[in-house]
């Protein structure tokens, strides 16, 4: 992030906070964020790498198991560099390593590229009704929620995105 003067440092803003992001904030910087309702902790420089600073280098972050504090990161084939990186961003926080097949940037690709065919995916009797990221084995997958899913219908699914997609009956969205 740039301050208004263009320069975000240590040496400019002595209270400068080097923690938060992995980069340095200027204090206005982090009230910006918080007073936008962004909410910074511990685990916040290691997300915002693995999610949008380097995401062709990450597989995923995510708590496992569900509701404590435990992290755990996709390292895309065991990249010695992206494990480098990612042990310098957490400290403090409990994390275990994982080996990832595939990117978060792959991931969000593929969600894309599905999104945009759901049209023509409807006008031939495929009805898509959710498309997204999760956590499957400990590995981040893209699901994709069906009405009135066939095995037909998975395979066909399968064999246009690969293998790479989990597919699932899941009920139409109710009107509002």
């Amino acid at each position: 992030m740039l301050s208004s003067t263009g320069l975000s440092s240590k040496a400019n803003d002595p209270a400068a906070d080097v923690a938060a992001l992995g980069i340095p904030l200027t204090s206005a910087e982090v009230s910006a964020l918080h007073a936008s309702g962004i909410s910074i902790d511990r685990a916040s420089p290691l997300r915002s790498w693995v999610q949008t600073g380097e995401p062709q280098r990450f597989g995923g972050i995510w708590i496992d198991p569900p509701g404590s504090a435990r992290y755990v990161v996709g390292i895309l084939k065991s990249d010695p560099m992206a494990l480098a990186l990612a042990r310098c961003l957490d400290a403090g926080i409990d994390v275990r390593y994982a080996t990832a097949t595939q990117s978060v940037a792959d991931d969000n690709a593929l969600v894309a590229r599905i999104s945009a065919d759901m049209g023509v995916l409807e006008s031939r009797g495929v009805h898509i009704v959710s498309v997204g990221i999760g956590v499957r084995a400990s590995v981040m997958i893209v699901i994709v929620g069906v009405t009135g899913l066939t095995e037909a219908i998975r395979t066909e699914l399968i064999g246009r995105y690969g293998d790479a997609i989990v597919v699932e009956e899941q009920a139409p969205a109710s009107p509002a």
